[in-house]
């Protein structure tokens, strides 16, 4: 399901759910997280202070601003189940945002 779910634009078919188990019982966007992760990773790998220095300056507010749009489509068509959803898990970060 979740393979099958993924688009680079945003948007909510009339059959999707919402997936809450898996890495999504811990955090809202587990694949924004990863791709920060490894962006860091293979900055510190190539040694890449460029790349340390574009990570937050460029690609997490890019990737907040999806998040927020993201976030604003699902909670639009799945409602209450979104809102106690959002409640119990953080957006990117666990326990923290």
């Amino acid at each position: 399901m979740i393979r099958t779910s993924y688009s680079g634009h945003l948007g909510v078919t009339s059959a999707q759910k919402l997936v809450q188990a898996g890495p999504y019982r811990l955090v809202r966007h587990p694949a924004y997280l990863s791709f920060i992760l490894m962006a860091l990773g293979f900055s510190l790998g190539y040694s890449s202070i460029a790349g340390l220095v574009c990570v937050p300056l460029l690609l997490i507010p890019g990737l907040v601003y999806r998040i927020r749009v993201e976030d604003a489509l699902l909670k639009g068509h799945f409602k209450d189940e979104w809102a106690a959803y959002a409640q119990r898990t953080k957006r990117l970060i666990p326990g923290l945002w």
